[in-house]
């Protein structure tokens, strides 16, 4: 395999998912011609590297990063956007939701490209909850449609040590992991709250971060407000990419359709869309337990790196 050279300057943004993450991807990343973005429906490397085993990802790791640069030309700026780094693997165990460690996926991150710079970006987890609640849905991940019972859930998780989306809502782990690995010089967080008030002024402060001229980055820049909601065939498709894998799609459509269409039509009837939204909220006493859980992790963040953690909410001891 050809060896490509890693870029001068490379960003990888980690998420969070729900997070402004759409938004930045369709009204930056993979629109500006200042910059170069890893295009996922090209390679399956990516998912590779999120959900390999530990044994088989050092047997390909040389060939995911090479497949990987390949799409840069090396002569602009370059970035990795993928909200499955805080993720990993997910299995549906009983009925929680398992991950496999993020903080695994750093070190793979790390291991291929040492000198990176990260972009995370977070949001109130009494907010994000919800909305992660109700996308999970759209996409088919949960079998059940009671926002309720799902929290209780995650609070039932919580008390038994389950490794569960809790683990990638503490944010000053996930904070402190990337800096150990990358040096708190090459890691930027943002609040949600933040980037969604003054998308803007949020966008200049990254491309500074990266040392980047943000003039001409903004000249193409078209701030979206909000997330369209997915169509039958996005969510369709979605479920194929999740149950069958991102690459060779079209190949493993025909040897799953066969001659017959039954099976397609059964799957995209399956599919969990509502033509209403439901808005989905904490109890009282949920909203007391998460911010019970949280407050500690998110005044850790506050003291660590000043953000106006308070301004929007987030729980705080």
């Amino acid at each position: 395999m050809t060896s490509h050279s890693i870029p001068k300057i490379l960003l990888i943004h980690v998420g969070m998912p729900k997070a402004a993450s759409t938004s930045l991807q369709k009204s930056l990343f993979f629109s500006s011609k200042e910059i170069e973005a890893f295009k996922k429906k090209k390679s399956n490397a990516l998912y590779k590297l999120a959900t390999l085993t530990s044994y088989n990802f050092e047997k390909q790791k040389e060939d995911i990063k090479q497949e990987i640069l390949k799409q840069f030309s090396g002569k602009k700026p370059a970035i990795i956007t993928e909200e499955m780094f805080l993720y990993g693997r997910a299995e549906q165990k009983e009925k929680f939701i398992v991950y496999s460690s993020y903080q695994e996926i750093a070190k793979r991150l790390n291991d291929l490209f040492p000198n990176a710079k990260i972009l995370i970006i977070i949001r109130n987890q009494l907010k994000w909850l919800p909305s992660a609640y109700s996308e999970w849905c759209k996409a088919g991940f949960l079998n059940h449609r009671q926002f309720s019972s799902f929290a209780d859930n995650l609070l039932e998780a919580y008390q038994t040590g389950c490794n569960t989306t809790y683990n990638s809502l503490k944010y000053d782990i996930i904070y402190t992991n990337y800096c150990d690995l990358f040096g708190k010089e090459n890691v930027y967080i943002e609040l949600f709250e933040t980037f969604i008030g003054d998308q803007e002024a949020s966008i200049r402060k990254m491309m500074d971060f990266l040392g980047i001229d943000s003039t001409k980055v903004l000249e193409s820049f078209q701030p979206i407000h909000s997330n369209a909601r997915p169509t039958v065939m996005e969510l369709f498709i979605r479920k194929i990419n999740r149950e069958y894998g991102q690459s060779n799609i079209i190949k493993r459509l025909k040897k799953l359709l066969g001659c017959e269409s039954t099976g397609i039509l059964k799957l995209i009837q399956s599919l969990p869309v509502s033509n209403r939204r439901v808005k989905n909220t904490l109890t009282e006493e949920q909203n007391k337990l998460f911010s019970e859980h949280f407050a500690s992790s998110n005044s850790r963040l506050k003291k660590l790196t000043g953000l106006p953690l308070g301004n929007y909410g987030y729980p705080l001891k």
